[in-house]
């Protein structure tokens, strides 16, 4: 470890190649989160500790910081908990936060507003977030009232369970947790920035005194910054531990374990105790920590989450996810689809971009409906970006209810259409599901040798209404087809439906989402069950690795 570098005041950055540090080394980049300390509030090397864990670091004038995060948004960012080290936090993130959020009135965690009174930094209306009760001690108790008086800090109260948005681009949700709250109670927050959600409790007595699901809160989050002040009781001997309770990391783990194994979600533990044997990294206990799937925060800019690569539903082994879409965020990626015949005719209806779109819900919506020059309908295609020679392909889709058209997930290769009598050279037109609405009609098809070649090819192989409960409109399945070069698999849900060495495709193909609307399947159509929808919650593609 470096040695400690010297102590700088709020208003001047510390600069390492155009990139922020934290005076022990941790980088602060661009992203969303940043860990500015990981120690309990007495930091490390600890005041009047001569043991090993400290004595060390305090000889070579060594020092971690104590628990604090930073959060940028779009515009700024804000602190969480004002620590004793905030001046050189603060001086790592290259300016003074837009707003500083307290967690509760213990020294590690709101000390550091000292600095911004009239002998620091001298701010003027700095906006500080915090409960009503914390509220209250700060206004009424010195030096804190002070600060509030003279107006260099501005009290902003937070209710648990209503959602504020201190600076722009990001919003933050209070929750009130179990911790020995002699002056305030204590929150921990859940933050979402960048597009991630991160749930952050330095502190707390005990996870079984909650009002709130851990376990939800681990299945909707992305990343769990957890209190990890001690590993063991074994840690303070000659200390009465119930005076100082946090949950043990080792109860931590045996809470989430399973979450984090089934889910991916990203659980970190901070605030660790001077004594804690997590600050070793090649330590047992820290090997144990991570054989969990658990880890160690460290300073510096926390990395963007990345889920897990999902496997595939049907039962195939030695299959890597190499492409996909699972329709987040608020618009179509059109660095991967194109909307297909935007504005042409494809059967009877007329291709409208309007007509697909994300519900911001985690979901494609295809739409067709009816307008005066007839139905208009939704089909995107990755055509022009991405196809592939035999895989797995997989989307899980509710499809549309009324009759009339229909929904359908295929692949087509670009030769389709164009050359005639020979598969080789123009590779198959693939329905992986094609489905009719009601009567319930769900289909596989292969189509071969073009569009009105001389010998057109078909095989095909219809599900019926036993076969496909619960109704395909009614709830999302997931249909999958497996492309080897010696035949095809369909599958519904993982159980396979269809299989067939006719009409093989030995030429790249691309995929095909749409609604659509044939000559045959117009004289269904009932205006009144218009407009309708087919919803697709994501599409992968896995070849072998």
């Amino acid at each position: 470890m470096p040695a400690a570098l010297p102590r700088f005041s709020w208003a001047l950055p510390l600069l390492f190649w155009g990139c922020a540090v934290l005076p022990n080394g941790g980088a602060i980049g661009e992203g969303a989160f940043h860990i500015l300390g990981t120690a309990q509030d007495g930091g490390r090397p600890q005041m009047n500790c001569t043991k090993e864990c400290c004595a060390e670091m305090a000889k070579a004038n060594q020092k971690e910081r104590v628990a604090a995060l930073g959060v940028r948004g779009e515009r700024g960012w804000m602190l969480v908990d004002a620590t004793p080290d905030a001046p050189s936090q603060v001086a790592a993130m290259a300016e003074m936060p837009a707003a500083i959020l307290l967690t509760h009135a213990h020294i590690g965690h709101y000390l550091g507003l000292a600095h911004l009174g009239r002998e620091a930094a001298g701010t003027h209306k700095q906006q500080v977030w915090c409960s009503n009760r914390m509220a209250k001690f700060l206004r009424g108790n010195g030096p804190w009232n002070q600060l509030v008086e003279l107006g260099q800090i501005e009290l902003r109260i937070m209710e648990a369970g209503v959602s504020y948005s201190p600076i722009p681009g990001v919003s933050v949700v209070p929750f009130e947790v179990p911790h020995r709250d002699e002056y305030s109670d204590t929150f921990a927050f859940s933050i979402s920035a960048g597009g991630e959600r991160l749930f952050y409790v330095p502190d707390i007595d005990a996870w079984d005194e909650l009002s709130f699901d851990l376990i939800q809160i681990a299945n909707t989050h992305d990343t769990l910054l957890l209190d990890g002040t001690f590993f063991s009781d074994q840690e303070l001997p000659g200390r009465d531990m119930s005076l100082i309770p946090h949950p043990r990391v080792g109860v931590t783990m045996d809470l989430l374990e399973e979450t984090v194994g089934s889910t991916g979600t990203r659980v970190l533990f901070t605030h660790f105790n001077h004594t804690n044997p997590l600050w070793q990294s090649h330590s047992p206990q820290s090997r144990e920590v991570r054989r969990r799937g658990f880890g160690v925060a460290q300073q510096g800019t926390l990395p963007a989450f990345r889920k897990p690569e999902p496997d595939p539903i049907a039962p195939v082994e030695n299959y890597r996810l190499v492409w996909s879409d699972e329709f987040d965020g608020s618009e179509i990626d059109f660095s991967k689809w194109e909307v297909r015949r935007e504005n042409g005719k494809h059967g009877k209806c007329t291709i409208r971009r309007d007509c697909s779109v994300l519900d911001g819900k985690g979901n494609l919506v295809l739409t067709t409906r009816l307008s005066e020059d007839g139905p208009e309908s939704g089909m995107i295609s990755t055509d022009g970006f991405s196809e592939w020679t035999y895989g797995l392909f997989e989307a899980r889709i509710q499809f549309e209810k009324a009759p009339g058209h229909h929904g359908a997930f295929w692949l087509q290769s670009d030769e389709y259409g164009k050359v005639k009598d020979d598969l080789k050279a123009s590779g198959s037109e693939i329905d992986i599901c094609e489905y009719f609405g009601v009567p319930v009609s769900l289909s596989h098809n292969i189509h071969w040798n073009a569009y009105q070649s001389k010998e057109k090819a078909h095989v095909g192989m219809k599900i019926g209404l036993v076969q496909s409960k619960p109704n395909p409109e009614e709830s999302f399945r997931t249909y999958s087809y497996l492309w080897t070069p010696t035949e095809s698999v369909f599958f519904v849900d993982g159980k396979e439906t269809w299989r067939t060495q006719e009409g093989l495709s030995h030429h790249p193909e691309y995929i095909i989402l749409s609604v659509l609307v044939s000559e045959w399947e117009s004289k269904q159509i009932i205006p009144a069950d218009f407009p309708d929808s087919m919803l697709v919650d994501w599409v992968r593609v896995f070849q072998l690795s």
